[in-house]
């Protein structure tokens, strides 16, 4: 029994030595990925990739979708995506829709990921995220599961009938409730509770945790079942790295010594990526990427006054913090 047990033991005092050679920061994380003994990277995303582009996440104490539905009168807030209540209160959850802002440009977090993409070492992005800022960043559709659906595309409840998508605008919109020509309601492709996850998850989830080398986990709270549940599924010797404003999951734990792989960097996700980067030698490559949605102010633009990071340049204007047009 001693013997299994000292043996065990020197096991893991192995694992902890090899895994990022035993160097837990943002510095081994990247010498892993530019020395070549990173190739399959996973990313596991969450809204707080978006907050940057204006996106307001979930479960923020007073920005977050959750504190700003008092005036629907929700048996809790989570009732607005429950497939249940939108059964029974359609209209609720379209009133909600046509409240919410327009256009949105992917954040650097966003480019990020197609750099992973264009460096040939992207496995695979698990999203939680339903705004398809993703796509518009450039990444490419087998590098990318929707695991929570998307705002992109909508269908009926019933028969699974495609429904146009301008045609839902529209009726948001003029405020209509939009019905498939069944008869029966139309929500967009967007899973709510109740709700079984994509097959494209279910497919590729089990094959990817398995193939990856290290698993980047950006801007989530972990709290989601069954997506939080696939930071358990990577093998032992993996690398987890989390890039968020607070620890979660396993991560609360990352000063003990059985947590040998897991890597903490705290912070926002946007400061995060650009750091990896720097570390990486990848930062105008970064830079670059971002500027094609994002271009700098031309030379005498009065606009040039307000520096695009520059806190200043924001006003607060319903709670929300909004940047100044």
């Amino acid at each position: 029994m001693g013997q299994l047990e000292s043996v065990a033991f020197d096991n893991h005092e192995e694992e902890e030595t090899t895994v990022l050679n035993g160097d837990r920061s943002l510095h081994g994380v990247a010498s892993a990925i530019r020395e070549g003994r990173v190739r399959k990277i996973c990313v596991l995303t969450g809204a707080g990739i978006s907050c940057n582009a204006g996106i307001p996440d979930f479960r923020s104490p007073v920005t977050g979708i959750y504190n700003n539905l008092e005036e629907y009168h929700l048996p809790t807030p989570e009732s607005m995506f429950e497939l249940a209540f939108f059964r029974e209160n359609p209209a609720v959850f379209y009133r909600f829709m046509s409240i919410l802002p327009g256009e949105y440009k992917p954040t650097y977090a966003h480019y990020f990921l197609k750099l992973l993409q264009e460096k040939g070492i992207l496995l695979r992005v698990y999203s939680q995220n339903i705004d398809g800022l993703e796509k518009a960043a450039g990444l490419g559709d087998s590098f990318l599961v929707e695991s929570h659906g998307s705002f992109a595309t909508a269908s009926c409840i019933e028969c699974g009938e495609k429904y146009p998508i301008t045609q839902l605008k529209c009726d948001v919109e003029e405020q209509r409730i939009p019905h498939c020509k069944c008869g029966h309601l139309v929500k967009p492709d967007i899973v709510f509770y109740g709700e079984s996850l994509p097959l494209k998850y279910t497919w590729m989830h089990t094959a990817d945790m398995v193939s990856c080398d290290m698993l980047l986990i950006l801007g989530t709270s972990l709290s989601v079942q069954p997506f939080s549940t696939l930071i358990h599924q990577v093998r032992e010797n993996v690398p987890r790295v989390l890039i968020n404003n607070e620890a979660v999951g396993p991560f609360r734990f990352c000063n003990l010594s059985c947590c040998f792989r897991d890597v903490m960097i705290e912070g926002d996700c946007d400061e995060g990526v650009k750091s990896l980067c720097k570390e990486l030698g990848w930062e105008e490559e970064l830079e670059s990427l971002y500027r094609k949605d994002h271009p700098l102010p031309e030379v005498g633009d009065p606009s040039a006054l307000l520096e695009e990071d520059d806190p200043s340049a924001l006003l607060e204007e319903d709670g929300d913090v909004r940047r100044r047009k």
